[in-house]
């Protein structure tokens, strides 16, 4: 819940009213808190990696990348620009992943 509430004032209010949620969660498993000069869109990702980590195996990480509309860039550098990159290099051409045609 503080996740999301942090997520619901930085949109509104900005990062300095949602970095105290966070770092209240970052806190609770003894990581250090996050920068407070930080951008709105800096702290959108960073509570977007927090609900990454806090939800592993929880199955929430697609739908939190459809809803903030991240799902298709996250998946075609996940595929495309990191060390899978090599691996799907492999398939012959026809196997090939399209990256225009990743997600519809």
């Amino acid at each position: 819940m503080l996740l999301l509430l942090a997520e619901i004032h930085n949109e509104q209010q900005g990062p300095a009213n949602a970095l105290p949620l966070v770092n209240q969660v970052r806190a609770r498993v003894g990581l250090s808190p996050l920068d407070e000069s930080i951008s709105q869109f800096q702290c959108r990702l960073a509570i977007e990696n927090e609900r990454r980590f806090e939800f592993a195996f929880e199955n929430q990480r697609w739908f939190d990348l459809v809803r903030t509309n991240r799902a298709q860039d996250v998946v075609k550098n996940q595929i495309f620009n990191l060390d899978w990159s090599s691996h799907y290099g492999g398939y012959v051409p026809a196997l090939r992943p399209d990256p225009n045609n990743i997600i519809e």
